[in-house]
């Protein structure tokens, strides 16, 4: 990586805290219509796109009309927990994305929620100056662990493979890189519902880290080598 030209973040669970809060979200939804959800679903949902999370209920057994009143409660859930300041930035994200833009480094942001949510994050957090290129899931037409995604942000920047870095909480996103023949490390999310088998041989991973902090640390380490 020390031609390093540009690094890709994920956003639910690698910079934010969003994940937790989903999941609470689905089972609030669910406990509302005094039903249970699918065994399984909750664990399983984080990471997964809109349409992926509606066709698991589809295939549970659920109607179009219950999945809606579900979600909405979901959401309104979620944004009560935004505007209360109850979804925090994960530590270093800051030092990290500063030290990038400092060293010339491109940014961009590849993330399976939709504009609208991408939108409101970015006002709530003040994201906006943070990133060269954003691409939400609904500007794609196959999500991860698709990598069209990771290739439309890679097109935008003018970045070759090889010279970007995709930072990824999960094990669908690092697949998403992994095919897309992109360098990718993994930071898992401690707060997801469940623990992530990390694939053995993983094609593209350069590591697993503890944190962002760790994962500055490691990009220090090569700009001081070169």
């Amino acid at each position: 990586m020390r031609n390093l030209q540009a690094v890709i973040f994920d956003m639910d669970g690698l910079i934010l805290d969003t994940e937790r809060v989903y999941s609470e979200g689905w089972q609030k939804g669910a406990t509302a219509k005094n039903i249970q959800l699918p065994p399984g679903f909750v664990e399983n949902a984080a990471g997964r796109s809109v349409d992926d999370n509606i066709g698991a209920l589809k295939a549970a057994g659920f109607d179009h009309e219950l999945i809606h009143q579900i979600r909405k409660e979901r959401e309104a859930y979620f944004y009560e927990q935004l505007d209360r300041d109850e979804i925090p930035v994960k530590p270093y994200f800051f030092d990290l994305i500063h030290f990038l833009r400092q060293q010339g480094i491109k940014t961009g942001l590849a993330t399976s929620s939709y504009q609208g949510r991408v939108q409101r994050m970015f006002d709530h957090y003040q994201f906006h100056d943070l990133f060269d290129v954003v691409v939400a899931g609904d500007q794609v037409s196959r999500v991860k662990p698709d990598p069209e995604i990771y290739l439309q942000v890679l097109s935008q920047l003018q970045t070759a493979k090889e010279e970007s870095l995709v930072l990824e909480d999960s094990v669908v996103g690092g697949r998403a890189a992994s095919s897309g023949g992109i360098p990718f490390i993994l930071v898992p999310d401690k707060s997801a519902a469940k623990s992530q088998t990390v694939p053995d041989p993983f094609p593209n991973l350069l590591g697993v880290k503890e944190s962002l902090g760790t994962v500055l640390e490691w990009l220090k380490e090569f700009e001081h080598k070169d």
